[in-house]
């Protein structure tokens, strides 16, 4: 096996004319190199690449991925900072009405591609705006904070999950460098690997946010900080060393340069198929042994438990689609119960499909965890007896694997604002476990 590598760019800075500079000599850098780039496209950018009349940056854009790196990236409140709130339809409609604007610039300034990826500015990671990306059709999500050790595909929020890995940066700009042997040798461990630049970054010393927008609005848009240029020798150098480090990846065995279209191309001849009442006993097999994603399929748990709501209003087939998780910590049942079938079909009436599932059911009159259900009325498909008993269990995939996930916190890092406090989002992001998928490829 391979370490498939894609090359993604954060091309965020709207402030200066010398990013877009930037932004073309490193797309037809790649042309030249035959390799195809990632670019994710802050919405702001979009607007001013085509207020400056840059349809030289745009056209060199052209045969390369764009993606979505939000609408104005860190001008505060981030998405984060807008969403952190207890009513979830306050915070989709805020990630909404600012996502709407920013996917109407790309698409204005680049009206002929499909936006495949969006990515976090930072770890700005938001369950409202991954969902949203999701029903907008955007299959992928990179440089965010769910990923295995070894950069197993996975689905989360309705994405596909591919992780930043190394930044051109740290390899070639920042102090100490890394040793480019014992660095190859970590990326060929991996599935896949996202080797990622920020443009800005090739002419400039400091990043443009820091000093325009590092924990507050310090200046008006148009009246910005402008930060310290490289030279033009320095920046020269370093793109001469990132060519060099395509070519030795092309001449190394370990890695295959590939890009998201191949991806997506691969990815769609494993999507989990429909579900029928076929497959309940293998899958019962495989949830009475863990709650996690099965790999018949591949499903995650939430599409088990639609299906199996499904069947229990007498529908015949489930096509697994767009799920979301919780909004609160479930839990379940601490001692054995009883349900009767009458109350299990008609708990299962009460469920819609789409929704956030509930952390709590009341199946006539006893209040069940969501697993709790899961397996009652998994029992109940697969018997015909007219009541089942459920027994105590967790209620929660075991995430633990997913390092970054777990010990993501957001407060007090980035730019985030001092007041930002980060009630919600980080704890109802884990509460989305219910969505993951692993393909094994």
């Amino acid at each position: 096996m391979t370490t498939e590598v894609l090359f993604a760019f954060d091309t965020e800075d709207f402030t200066t004319q010398r990013n877009a500079d930037a932004i073309l000599g490193l797309a037809n850098m790649l042309m030249e190199e035959g390799v195809t780039g990632h670019f994710a496209v802050v919405g702001l950018v979009a607007q001013q690449l085509l207020a400056w009349k840059r349809q030289d940056v745009i056209a060199a854009l052209a045969p390369h991925v764009i993606g979505y790196h939000t609408y104005s990236h860190s001008v505060h409140p981030v998405l984060a900072e807008m969403c952190d709130v207890e009513d979830v339809k306050i915070a989709e409609e805020r990630a909404t009405r600012q996502e709407e604007l920013g996917l109407e610039l790309i698409h204005k300034a680049f009206p002929d591609k499909k936006i495949l990826f969006a990515v976090p500015p930072g770890n700005d990671v938001s369950y409202p705006a991954l969902y949203y990306y999701a029903e907008q059709g955007i299959p992928f999500y990179f440089g965010g904070y769910i990923h295995d050790e070894t950069n197993t595909l996975l689905d989360y929020c309705g994405l596909t999950q591919i992780p930043y890995t190394i930044s051109m940066e740290e390899l070639f700009l920042w102090e100490p460098r890394k040793d480019l042997d014992k660095v190859l040798d970590k990326l060929s461990r991996c599935r896949r690997v996202i080797i990622y630049h920020h443009p800005n970054m090739s002419v400039k010393k400091v990043f443009w946010d820091m000093a325009n927008y590092n924990g507050r609005n310090i200046r008006e848009f148009g009246d910005w900080i402008e930060t310290e240029d490289r030279t033009l020798g320095e920046t020269i150098t370093f793109w001469g060393q990132f060519r060099r480090f395509i070519r030795r990846l092309k001449a190394d065995s370990r890695f295959t340069l590939t890009d998201a279209h191949a991806i997506l191309k691969a990815r769609n001849h494993h999507l989990p198929p429909p579900i029928t009442q076929a497959d309940l006993p293998p899958l019962a097999n495989e949830l009475n042994a863990a709650l996690a994603p099965t790999r018949r399929g591949p499903y995650c748990i939430a599409d088990i438990f639609y299906a199996l709501t499904e069947f229990l209003r007498g529908g015949e087939v489930y096509k697994p689609g767009l799920v979301k998780g919780f909004l609160a910590e479930p839990h379940g049942i601490r001692e054995e119960v009883t349900l009767t079938r009458a109350d299990i079909v008609q708990a299962a009436q009460s469920i819609t499909t789409g929704e956030y599932i509930p952390e709590t059911l009341w199946v006539g009159g006893t209040a069940v965890g969501p697993a709790d259900f899961l397996h009652a009325m998994l029992q109940t498909l697969l018997s015909d007896q007219p009541a089942v008993s459920v027994t105590p269990r967790p209620q929660r995939v075991d995430i633990r694997h997913l390092q970054e996930l777990c010990t993501l916190a957001m407060k007090g890092t980035w730019i985030f604002s001092p007041d930002f406090q980060d009630t919600y989002i980080t704890s109802r992001l884990r509460l989305q476990d219910w969505t993951l998928r692993s393909y094994d490829f």
